[in-house]
């Protein structure tokens, strides 16, 4: 997945880039790292936002699986 590709995606679900990262636990820096192209956006965070993607998952609901 390209970091463009990220973006859109995280954006579809609802994910500003700084939140995505709170709810994976890693620096705002590496997100923004990721959707830039700067890095490699890691095969396993692909794999997740496709999971949360699939799951319909929202920001409100990634931490317990619940709405808030």
């Amino acid at each position: 997945m390209s970091g463009p590709e990220l973006w859109t995606k995280l954006q579809k679900i609802g994910f500003s880039q700084s939140g995505f990262a709170r709810t994976i636990r890693v620096d705002g820096a590496t997100v923004r790292s990721w959707i830039s192209g700067r890095y490699h956006v890691p095969e396993t965070i692909a794999i997740l936002v496709n999971l949360m993607i699939d799951a319909k998952m929202q920001p409100e609901t990634s931490r317990t699986g619940q709405p808030q």
